[in-house]
């Protein structure tokens, strides 16, 4: 008969060290960009600003080729009144009688709080209006445009004159005025060669949208 022979295992443990890291993975992509944020509150008109813009603008373009020949375009829109009782009457003024008007308009491009001398960036009309059948002849007395346009990003060109003597009749469309209201509005289309113009730009020309209030005034005597 054989023994039986107990047989012991044995479990040696061995002490391991970590390993080295590996090296990092590529950088993944960026993730999608979150929603747009709530829009802020609108901020406090400057003192004035309400009033001065309350009448009405003038809105005019300039396409023409500068002196080295490169064609530009660009665009100014007057939208601020005078303020001051007697800058308010020229600017927005109408005279009305039984076969003419007359408006003397006046508009800056900036709200700014100087003498009318000083405010120097500007456009002026003074026109006779002559009702017919056919709609409103437009005879222009004063077109005076003062500003400058970006001929480029970094250059500007001075504008400083009276171009009516460069009108007629036919350069004004869809002159309309509401006496009951106060509201005038109009286009206006100058073209001009270089010759004609204090600017330096050939084939200048000039486009002009003015949608505005105009007012009576009323004189009471002394």
């Amino acid at each position: 008969m054989l023994a039986t022979v107990p047989v012991l295992g044995c479990l040696l443990l061995f002490g391991c060290t970590d390993g080295k890291d590996g090296d990092p993975g590529p950088k993944g992509a960026n993730g999608l960009d979150g929603p747009d944020g709530a829009d802020g509150d609108p901020g406090k008109d400057g003192d004035g600003f309400q009033e001065s813009t309350a009448y009405g603008n003038i809105v005019v373009s300039f396409a023409g080729k500068l002196a080295d020949g490169r064609d530009f375009t660009d665009s100014v829109n007057f939208k601020h009144a005078p303020v001051g009782v007697t800058g308010f009457m020229i600017g927005s003024l109408a005279t009305v009688s039984d076969d003419f008007y007359n408006f003397s308009v006046r508009r800056f491009y900036g709200a700014v709080d100087l003498p009318p001398d000083l405010q120097d960036n500007f456009v002026h009309l003074n026109l006779d209006v002559i009702p017919t059948g056919d709609g409103n002849i437009v005879i222009p007395n004063e077109c005076t445009i003062h500003t400058y346009m970006h001929a480029s990003a970094t250059k500007l060109v001075a504008v400083q004159q009276d171009f009516a003597g460069m009108l007629s009749v036919d350069d004004f469309e869809d002159c309309q005025y509401n006496a009951a209201t106060g509201d005038l509005s109009f286009r206006l289309t100058l073209k001009e060669s270089h010759q004609q113009n204090d600017i330096g730009i050939s084939g200048l020309k000039i486009t002009m949208v003015a949608t505005l209030k105009v007012f009576q005034y009323i004189d009471q005597g002394p």
